[in-house]
């Protein structure tokens, strides 16, 4: 995962979904070039499930410019 001045860790991510507003825990696993393969996030239910995806996806895209599906 390269990004503007070096490479993004799983680390980083991680951390940062941690920080999202009910989320628990994260855990990133990519594949042998790594490349995001799987984001597993355990979540409250103070939020609706397809609103952590979208926080997810957006805070991705904003703070590093990945794309995620």
């Amino acid at each position: 995962m390269e990004r503007q001045g070096g490479v993004v860790t799983v680390e980083e991510i991680e951390h940062l979904l941690s920080q999202l507003n009910g989320v628990v825990s994260a855990k990133i696993v990519v594949n042998d070039w790594g490349a995001i393969e799987e984001i597993h996030v355990l979540a409250t239910c103070e939020r609706n499930p397809k609103q952590v995806v979208r926080d997810v996806e957006s805070s991705l895209a904003a703070r590093w410019g990945l794309n995620v599906d």
